[in-house]
């Protein structure tokens, strides 16, 4: 849901909706967080409404990427990760950016600003990084996130004003007001699922069913889970 709002949403990135016999577009989608659920549901939705992807992810998942669609993959925790993507967009035309992770809207804000095209990201993640914060687990570091939240705030501003690049923050619920729940989940995706052009991952991490088991997928999730999903039954 949280991909298919931020890709298709007309107040987000107003992708051309996905179908069985895809028209490519000839514009590139930036997708930050290739190998997580969102970014694995994302990249099939976009190939599959006719767009090119470029995503970035650990190096030991660009098969898996490159699987599911994306046309290039690029280490995320390579210094040189921006302005090589900035390089691979060269001549293309932006769908714009879903940006899915820790510090995935600030690099996709400055690799938008040097494309041609679609300057739109798409935050899938909330700009506060819960994992250091939780670390710690102390009043100073929950009162620290005040300030650092205003700055991403006012950073966005910053590049909306001056620099023409839009964002906003992506809801997997809003999806119930609009076309785009009956475009996903009655028109694409049985079709898709049962003929194969779509396929149900990352792969599930069951780590136990009940309640229970809550406080252990937490732990887990906070240990870093890639390419997998992290699953309480009940």
């Amino acid at each position: 849901s949280t991909a298919a709002c931020g890709l298709f949403e007309k107040d987000q990135l107003a992708l051309a909706h996905p179908s069985a016999t895809p028209t490519p577009t000839g514009k590139t989608l930036l997708i930050w967080g290739g190998s997580t659920s969102v970014g694995s549901n994302a990249i099939q939705l976009a190939v599959a409404a006719g767009y090119e992807v470029i995503t970035t992810c650990s190096p030991r998942n660009f098969a898996y990427v490159k699987r599911l669609g994306a046309s290039q993959a690029f280490d995320y925790r390579s210094p040189t990760v921006v302005p090589d993507i900035i390089r691979a967009f060269q001549h293309k035309t932006s769908a714009g950016a879903l940006a899915i992770g820790a510090g995935s809207t600030e690099a996709s804000l400055r690799i938008l600003r040097a494309c041609q095209g679609n300057k739109f990201v798409a935050i899938a993640t909330f700009p506060i990084d819960f994992q250091r914060m939780m670390k710690g687990a102390s009043l100073f570091q929950f009162l620290r996130q005040g300030p650092a939240l205003l700055a991403f705030l006012l950073s966005l501003q910053v590049n909306s004003r001056f620099r023409g690049i839009r964002s906003g923050f992506v809801f997997g619920t809003t999806l119930m007001d609009n076309e785009v729940s009956q475009v996903i989940y009655a028109d694409f995706l049985p079709r898709a699922l049962a003929e194969g052009q779509f396929v149900a991952t990352p792969e599930p991490v069951v780590i136990g069913q009940g309640l229970g088991y809550i406080q252990a997928g937490l732990d887990a999730q906070r240990q870093g889970v890639s390419a997998k999903k992290v699953v309480i039954s009940l």
